[in-house]
């Protein structure tokens, strides 16, 4: 895969909401660091209080997966 196409690959929205929480968790982990698009299949709501556990966790990948994964799982109660 050439640059340009990896470029367009990152920024294209993907659908998760069909996707496992830990998918789901790892995605929107991967966007709020700021290599992929905002992903499509979750509600605004949802990726706010992801960003907050984000934020509360910045730095540190699996404590910030975790976090967002925690948020993701108590939606789904």
């Amino acid at each position: 895969m050439d640059l340009d196409a990896l470029k367009k690959y990152l920024s294209t929205s993907k659908d998760i909401s069909k996707e496992s929480l830990e998918k789901k968790s790892t995605t929107i982990c991967l966007w709020l660091i700021g290599y992929i698009a905002k992903p499509i299949g979750v509600s605004d709501e949802i990726l706010e209080k992801c960003c907050e556990a984000f934020n509360k966790n910045r730095g540190q990948v699996e404590y910030e997966e975790e976090a967002i994964f925690n948020v993701l799982k108590s939606y789904e109660a």
